[in-house]
């Protein structure tokens, strides 16, 4: 069982299932989940696996990359792991057809938005965790409000996705400093990097603060005790010695908001 956690945590399956999650969440703070918001979710999820899985191949064409655990993993399996891609990619292009036309227009923008990421990552490189921490909630929040033609936007919806980008951009801003102090030697001035966790956690406190004081019922208070629960994994994190061994937490922190499921 350990051997195929392991597997999926290396091909960021915890990583789809939290940006799965963050959907439902913002949708069902939107409207009442329905059929169309699973498939949407489905389609999203394929979405963002995808392009996790394609960022690592490109990755590991860079002779420069180091190799991490997760990267030597796709080099070691290269074959397999592209014929999972292709599989993705076809389902993804199957999901097409069951998707809002409002929702697909979105889709056509994430992907310009990608191909540009991709094609100025050698000049993002500084700034790499701020551009995917904004690809990632932006994509996640943009496909739970276009299932309603982007007709209604709440107020507890921008907040909450607000919340997602700043939490997610503290995750990846931690564990950037872990891979360029144990794989590049790079040094950050620690005053620097404790004034920018610091105050992504006293940010996304107030956005927090904010979201209970507007929630009007049961579900939205639980939506943000969930989001405040994952926030306070990353924070326990980012406090921790710098180490890639809590990265499977940080991730698996995301997927806290399945809870809305059962609400």
């Amino acid at each position: 069982m350990g051997k195929y956690l392991k597997i999926a945590h290396l091909l960021s399956l915890d990583v789809v299932l939290g940006a799965f999650a963050h959907f439902l969440l913002i949708a069902r703070l939107g409207q009442t989940i329905n059929k169309t918001t699973y498939f949407t979710g489905l389609s999203l999820s394929i979405a963002v696996w995808a392009i996790y899985i394609s960022d690592r191949i490109l990755d590991n064409l860079n002779p420069t990359q180091v190799q991490t655990e997760r990267h030597i993993f796709f080099k070691t399996y290269y074959k397999k792991i592209i014929l999972w891609l292709v599989i993705l990619c076809f389902s993804g292009v199957l999901s097409v057809l069951f998707l809002k036309k409002s929702t697909l227009y979105f889709g056509f923008i994430m992907c310009a938005c990608m191909l540009f990421y991709w094609a100025m990552l050698r000049f993002l490189a500084p700034s790499k965790e701020l551009a995917t921490a904004i690809l990632y909630s932006f994509g996640i929040i943009g496909s739970a409000i276009s299932i309603d033609n982007f007709n209604t936007v709440s107020n507890v919806q921008i907040l909450a996705g607000i919340s997602l980008f700043l939490t997610a951009y503290q995750n990846l801003y931690f564990f950037g400093k872990v891979e360029r102090v144990l794989f590049y030697k790079i040094e950050q001035s620690q005053n620097s990097y404790l004034l920018k966790i610091y105050s992504l956690i006293f940010l996304n406190f107030i956005i927090l603060l904010f979201g209970f004081y507007l929630s009007s019922n049961s579900t939205t208070f639980c939506s943000f005790i969930a989001l405040s629960t994952n926030a306070a994994v990353q924070t326990w994190i980012c406090f921790q010695p710098k180490t890639d061994k809590y990265r499977w937490l940080g991730e698996c922190g995301f997927m806290i908001p399945l809870m809305v499921l059962f609400l």
